[in-house]
């Protein structure tokens, strides 16, 4: 089963069980899925941001600090900004799906 059929599932569910269409459950869960997906954007957007601070400082030696970065630092950036991208890819499909969702309940709403 998909995002999206799993989403439907679970409103089919939780609309059979209350005995037709709770419009103010549906809204709270529709909208506590779009901050679960914009949170995991403002942190993947983070941990991106971090990463490239990483590997633009590859070769220079902070004054204050004298901290060379390491290969051990380049590579575990690298990794770091390939986690951030598929956690910001993820996030943002759960956005969209979520944005689905609601377009669909407006429509049978109304």
């Amino acid at each position: 089963m998909n995002v999206d059929g799993a989403l439907n599932s679970s409103f089919v569910t939780q609309s059979s069980s209350s005995g037709g269409l709770n419009r103010s459950r549906t809204g709270e869960g529709i909208g506590s899925v779009l901050n679960e997906g914009v949170s995991g954007i403002r942190n993947a957007s983070e941990q991106l941001y971090s990463a490239a601070t990483t590997l633009a400082n590859v070769g220079t030696t902070y004054q204050s600090e004298g901290v060379l970065v390491s290969d051990a630092d380049i590579t575990n950036a690298l990794v770091q900004q390939r986690q951030g991208q598929v956690l910001f890819d993820a996030s943002a499909k759960v956005v969209s799906v979520a944005d689905d969702l609601a377009g669909r309940l407006i429509d049978e709403v109304v």
